[in-house]
């Protein structure tokens, strides 16, 4: 009998739970998905799947209902590259954050005003930005669904 009790209460808060999911728009956890990528960005480097720099990017293969990323400029090998951009990026525009070597960041679509379903995930050189040199950086991210 108690564990009946607990089996339902478990199941409304289940739904509970769910009903705000849907009610603030948010990805269930269901449907979570996730994409990552880790390598070197800037003048002809990255992956080649960007709308906007693509010559100095990497980004999410497709579109999708990206809600975050985690992106780190990484230190490799004592080699200490040039600031890079994290965020998000439709066809025509790109917001994120700016991460120095050594940074690490976790950027979500509310926080760009760009949660919509024809958005990537990107990390891309920041050509830029003054005095940027060395001419690349080693990105990592992953962005969720």
């Amino acid at each position: 009998m108690q564990l009946s009790r607990r089996l339902r209460a478990h199941h409304w808060l289940a739904a509970l739970v769910g009903a705000v999911v849907l009610a603030l728009g948010l990805p269930a956890a269901a449907q979570a998905g996730s994409w990552g990528w880790e390598g070197f960005v800037g003048m002809g480097l990255g992956n080649g799947a960007c709308w906007l720099y693509s010559g100095q990017s990497s980004c999410s293969p497709s579109s999708s209902l990206w809600y975050q990323i985690n992106a780190a400029n990484q230190i490799v090998n004592n080699y200490r590259g040039g600031t890079m951009h994290a965020g998000f990026e439709t066809t025509s525009v790109i917001r994120g954050s700016y991460l120095n070597a050594g940074d690490a960041k976790t950027v979500y679509c509310w926080d760009v005003s760009l949660c919509q379903s024809t958005v990537k995930g990107e990390a891309t050189w920041c050509s830029w930005c003054f005095g940027n040199s060395p001419g690349s950086s080693y990105a990592w991210f992953r962005v969720y669904s």
